[in-house]
């Protein structure tokens, strides 16, 4: 049985009641329609999750038992960094969603010669919230314990000349490397990756990341859909650098 999970801006300890509210207090009376006794998980980006049960129900709140803890590992050895072309709405946020879900470290909102979206200064701080939802909803969904971090959004420029990774990455469909050729098929702790929006990267763009270190990399004879790169290289980077195996919680007595 699937145990929902919540995360919680704030400590936790062991025997103390909590009191919740907000979205998640939302999210389990109206929409999980959970009951009293019921199980929950907790978690605060501190690698350990926290088992508690459903004590009392009130008006947007929730109070919750804190029973018990155990240390969780389940981020990757790989540090991925993933800079990601603005694209439309619906397709950003699954992107993100699902970067995510396949252990990304750091996210960066990029804006580049053939993005379709403008974002305004003005739109930025909402814009922001909004992918930090996307990001803390789909954390609660994946098991892990740590927040992919979310950065302001650059322009390209920006993002090639803030790269620190040892392995610096950008897609392009006319690329002669795949990643998985032995170029660069060696072990990776870090890796930094540029993804374009649905036009993808123009020549000039391409030129000044490869002149600023990066390597340009294929992902085969067919065009994917930005949305669909950004999952295929992921799945392709934590294949090859990663860990994608189930890591089993441990628990703390």
């Amino acid at each position: 049985m699937h145990i929902p999970r919540f995360y919680l801006e704030q400590a936790i300890q062991t025997g103390e009641t909590l009191l919740l509210t907000d979205s998640s207090a939302h999210h389990i009376q109206s929409v999980l329609r959970m009951r009293q006794g019921e199980k929950l998980i907790l978690f605060n980006g501190n690698d350990s999750e926290y088992d508690a049960t459903i004590i009392d129900f009130a008006k947007r709140q929730v109070q919750v038992k804190v029973e018990s803890c155990r240390r969780v590992n389940t981020e990757s050895r790989l540090t991925l960094h993933l800079a990601l072309g603005m694209m439309r709405g619906q397709q950003m946020d699954y992107a993100i969603q699902k970067a995510v879900e396949l252990g990304t470290s750091r996210i960066t909102p990029m804006l580049t010669e053939y993005s379709n979206v403008k974002i305004k200064q003005t739109d930025v701080e909402k814009k922001t919230r909004h992918w930090n939802s996307i990001i803390k909803s789909a954390t609660e969904q994946c098991g892990r314990t740590q927040f992919t971090q979310l950065a302001q959004p650059l322009n390209f420029r920006e993002v090639i000349a803030h790269k620190k990774a040892k392995t610096n990455l950008i897609l392009h469909p006319n690329a002669n490397q795949s990643l998985l050729m032995e170029q660069i098929n060696n072990e990776q702790s870090e890796v930094f990756i540029m993804i374009g929006p649905e036009g993808g990267f123009s020549e000039q763009e391409v030129d000044a990341a490869i002149t600023s270190g990066f390597t340009a990399i294929s992902l085969g004879p067919r065009i994917l859909r930005a949305d669909t790169a950004a999952i295929t290289a992921l799945t392709l980077c934590q294949s090859q650098w990663g860990d994608l195996k189930t890591t089993h919680a441990t628990e703390i007595t």
